[in-house]
């Protein structure tokens, strides 16, 4: 066992991995504000990251670009130049906290003697981590990536973190990180299993891509520092699953795939709705699970299905797993079940608006389109502009016409881009159109029917004040 492995043991076996004193000696710094003689610290992130890997306060590296000072930390790693003695915080000066973060990073993951599970997509990948890590915190402890934090200084942030040495860790990766030039940390990953979600044309402008091939490549990469034995779980619903496959395969991994059906290694036999929830029964190498999800929508069940795989790849119990499923926290803002009170009685809401993918809007609507309507409603279906289809990729809103017109009684459009497609749909199908998130949460309350039931798919980056579904509920009672 080398000296890295035994240190990671110690540390873990004594729940505090940095202690003042070793921590100013590692990264050869100063404490200009000293903390206290028993401090210490679990986890190391970059300034304004979220933590998911502990509930207590994290140490903040303050960098040039993330130059924020959270007053919650637990102390700050700087370059010494702010005077920060006024916030009553520990402060340790170094000469560079970029590179002290890289040094944390790199001695992080040789600490960790667990498994690693790196997620990636298009689509999907943020509720297939959320799922996975929630699951294996019942089984080991697990760190993760927080929230949608994807990016390089998430990514950073859970690999220092490993230095606890925890049972597991799943880290969602971006396409900017796979596509990036500087290689360092994405290698560092070493996934024992790696899972690819979806492909489509998400932020294809901003990365270059011109095509879907071009998407499948980049996301292939998440197995090309794979360990030696490792898997690469691939969804076979994606378009170009072939093109994936080999391309993973050629970076040494074994694929597995997961599907909607027996094509697939690893499949879901049954899938419906069940109250707020979904009801799956899925077949995992011959043995099959049943389990309610509070996930709504068959996308949603891909990404349990996936989630479910990977503990049993994992060697753990998956069976015990899946019984999980119903405890997990309901995903804010994601195919989420809500009541809307309307003039003369009430109507279903579909709240799916953190985002808006190609593959994310058909598969709303398919499971739109799979729901029992309510007795005399309608199933309405309000869409929005979608980002990665602006510029070049504009006819791609061409694509929605026929899942619109099989799920969709009436649909309403908001945006100008997704105004192209309003000649395409049949005559009559189009109920009303808005300029804007605005002018539809004022107009689009009195259109709404009692027992309609009301798919909304209207980005909002994440941001509750430009979420067209709560600005709908706050307009209860206004009608």
């Amino acid at each position: 066992m080398d000296e890295t492995v035994k240190c990671a043991f110690a540390r873990k076996a004594r729940n505090v991995p940095w202690h003042a004193d070793e921590l100013a000696e590692f990264l050869e710094g100063e404490w200009i504000v000293p903390p206290s003689k028993d401090w210490g610290a679990s986890y190391i992130v970059y300034a304004g990251c979220g933590s998911a890997l502990s509930k207590e306060a994290p140490v903040s590296v303050v960098t040039e670009k993330y130059a924020k000072y959270p007053k919650q930390s637990k102390a700050f790693i700087f370059d010494g130049e702010k005077d920060v003695t006024h916030m009553g915080i520990p402060a340790l000066s170094v000469q560079n906290p970029n590179d002290a973060m890289m040094k944390l990073v790199r001695f992080g993951r040789e600490s960790m003697t667990g498994k690693v599970v790196a997620v990636t997509g298009s689509v999907g990948k943020t509720s297939t981590k959320d799922m996975l890590s929630e699951l294996l915190k019942t089984v080991g402890t697990c760190v993760h990536t927080f929230g949608s934090q994807n990016t390089l200084s998430g990514i950073r942030s859970v690999l220092a973190g490993m230095v606890s040495n925890p049972e597991y860790a799943v880290l969602e990766v971006c396409s900017h990180v796979l596509n990036a030039r500087l290689r360092e940390t994405v290698n560092l990953i070493r996934p024992d299993i790696a899972v690819i979600t979806q492909v489509c044309l998400a932020h294809a402008d901003e990365l270059g891509f011109g095509s879907e091939a071009d998407v499948a490549v980049c996301k292939a990469r998440i197995a090309e520092n794979i360990r030696d034995g490792g898997v690469c779980l691939v969804n076979r619903e994606i378009a170009e699953y072939d093109l994936v496959k080999k391309t993973v395969e050629g970076y040494g991994a074994r694929v597995v795939s997961y599907g909607l059906d027996e094509k697939a290694d690893v499949w879901i036999a049954e899938a419906k709705e069940s109250g707020d929830g979904f009801f799956v029964s899925a077949n995992i190498f011959g043995n099959r699970l049943c389990y309610e999800t509070p996930y709504f929508g068959f996308g949603f069940a891909l990404n349990s299905l996936a989630a479910l795989t990977a503990v049993h790849l994992l060697g753990a119990d998956a069976h015990r797993a899946a019984e999980r499923f119903s405890d997990l926290p309901v995903p804010k803002h994601r195919m989420s079940i809500r009541a809307l009170d309307v003039k003369g009685g009430r109507a279903k809401l579909i709240d799916d608006c953190f985002n808006a993918q190609p593959l994310a809007v058909i598969d709303a609507l398919h499971t739109l389109k799979a729901m029992t309507p309510m007795p005399g409603g309608r199933k309405v279906a309000v869409l929005g502009d979608i980002r990665t289809f602006s510029g070049k990729f504009i006819d791609e809103y061409k694509t929605l016409t026929r899942p619109i017109v099989e799920s969709a009684d009436s649909v309403y459009l908001v945006g100008k881009d997704v105004m192209t497609i309003r000649g395409e749909l049949p005559v009559g199908i189009v109920a009303g159109a808005f300029a804007d998130i605005d002018e539809a949460a004022e107009k689009l309350p009195g259109c709404i029917r009692p027992n309609d039931t009301v798919l909304v798919k209207v980005t909002s980056a994440g941001r509750e004040k430009f979420n067209l579904a709560v600005k709908l509920m706050d307009a209860t009672g206004k009608i």
